[in-house]
């Protein structure tokens, strides 16, 4: 008898130190900015109306939160004249926070937490073993409250996360702007198809890691054709040797990208010209850029007389061909600010727009053949 006593009180004190580690976590998280949509939305307000030095103070107001961190970062590079791209956008987003990654920076105490788990499985298990019986006493009270706050801390971290990939996302649209090749989207393919990634690349970022099924091999071999297409300048696409090693390595790095962030491909001599002798293809591949790339392939593959349709053509499909869609007003016309596309407004809102806070506000579109964003008035 004294012996399942003092099993009961191990198992007692046990839970309540499982308790105690989790506790931590949780109350740490806790004290973590919630709001996280609230305070995106006040910054795109205020960079909206042309006030970035005030949306800089609110990101110092809360500096130790991830998204804070990024933001400023952001905002401080684009408010000091350098044009981000989209990828640009999302490494000094990433660049600023500890650890590089958000999953990283909210990562505090996590050990803590997973042993609490093991310690609390153990206690129960002695409880359990010592008198086989439930009841309302203090190891069950301590062993709800250990059970909530590790799931409550669990759905903490995952919903910050979250969140902080949505603000992520709305800084993209709110200042990246589409460069000659997007590095990192399209491994520099050129202005035809440049602006294919660069529309794929948010959703992949913001996603990629619960839609690796979507990851294919054609996809990955497209990415690394691509790379040496840009360091090499060939293609290698009709060489039957170097595309049987490519499509190997391809379905290697589709199945090693299911289960982590980025893996290596390296092909020694893959091929050989007169002037520069033997070439190789190394490549770093992440499973965001092999996201967009198997988009693109399957887009190719599943619809691509309605890609061509909207990339080919300024008019929309209700407009007729032979006329403007909508006439100029008082000779002022929004242009594309990347390809110079006229942007169709409906003439009341042209009428309105008289600067760049206007373009901002008003024009709610992206441009039918490159994809951008980025607007000019041309009066």
């Amino acid at each position: 008898m004294d012996g399942r006593v003092q099993l009961f009180q191990l198992a007692q004190m046990g839970m309540l130190t499982g308790c105690a580690m989790v506790a931590i976590r949780w109350i740490w998280l806790s004290t973590r900015l919630q709001n996280v949509e609230a305070f995106m939305a006040q910054i795109v307000k205020l960079v909206q109306a042309n006030n970035v030095d005030r949306a800089l103070k609110l990101t110092r107001a809360v500096a130790n939160e991830p998204v804070a961190l990024g933001t400023g970062a952001v905002l401080r590079a684009w408010s000091a004249g350098r044009r981000l791209n989209e990828i640009e956008v999302i490494d000094t987003f990433n660049g600023a926070i500890p650890g590089g990654s958000v999953r990283v920076a909210l990562g505090r105490f996590r050990t803590l937490k997973t042993l609490s788990f093991f310690l609390a499985a153990g206690a129960v298990a002695l409880r359990l073993y010592a008198f086989p019986f439930f009841g309302i006493e203090l190891f069950w009270i301590a062993a709800g409250a250990w059970l909530v706050m590790f799931v409550s801390s669990a759905f903490k971290a995952v919903r910050i996360e979250h969140d902080t990939f949505g603000a992520l996302g709305k800084l993209t649209e709110l200042v990246a702007e589409p460069a000659a090749a997007d590095p990192g989207v399209d491994a520099g393919e050129g202005d035809d198809t440049r602006g294919e990634g660069h529309l794929a690349i948010r959703e992949a970022w913001e996603d990629a890691d619960s839609r690796t099924d979507e990851l294919t091999e054609a996809g990955v071999e497209a990415l690394l054709l691509a790379v040496f297409r840009k360091e090499n300048g060939l293609d290698l696409s009709g060489d039957e040797m170097a595309m049987k090693r490519i499509r190997d390595a391809a379905q290697k790095a589709v199945v090693e990208l299911r289960s982590v962030q980025e893996t290596q491909v390296n092909l020694p001599f893959i091929t050989a010209t007169a002037e520069r002798g033997p070439l190789h293809l190394e490549a770093s591949v992440n499973r965001k850029k092999a996201l967009v790339f198997s988009k693109r392939n399957q887009g190719e593959k599943g619809a691509p007389a309605k890609v061509e349709a909207v990339a080919s053509s300024t008019v929309p499909d209700f407009a007729p061909a032979d006329e403007p869609a909508h006439p100029p007003v008082s000779g002022k016309a929004v242009l594309c600010r990347n390809c110079g596309t006229p942007i169709p407004v409906e003439p009341a809102i042209l009428a309105q727009i008289e600067g760049e806070f206007d373009l901002w506000t008003k024009v709610k579109t992206r441009c039918p053949q490159c994809g951008g964003s980025f607007f000019e008035l041309k009066k």
